[in-house]
């Protein structure tokens, strides 16, 4: 899947190989930053390896609260930041749902 950034680059992000996946993440999102490693990694343990809130918590040394917003914080920068480019201008006819994708696809 390719995503265009916010600049108006577009950039490919694989979906099978998770190194090249994150060097791609990292390079266009996070670099060196320090604070959104952090948040990506909350984000990651929350979603990909289903950890609850409370456990992430405990792990960064903050509150559940605390985590939930970093999490939804970083979930909408990366919405904001990358958003899908899907081939066409859904001239296809179909609606689209929620985020873009078209329901007939």
């Amino acid at each position: 899947m390719s995503v265009v950034t916010s600049r108006g680059t577009k950039t490919l992000l694989p979906r099978r190989d998770p190194e090249q996946f994150w060097n791609s993440v990292r390079a266009e999102y996070a670099a060196e930053d320090r604070r959104r490693w952090k948040s990506l990694a909350m984000l990651a343990l929350t979603e990909a390896v289903g950890w609850p809130p409370d456990r992430v918590a405990l792990a960064f040394g903050l509150t559940r609260r605390q985590v939930n917003r970093g999490v939804d914080s970083t979930r909408r920068s990366l919405q904001t930041r990358f958003r899908p480019d899907w081939d066409g201008d859904d001239e296809s006819g179909g609606a689209k749902a929620e985020g873009g994708r078209n329901e007939h696809a």
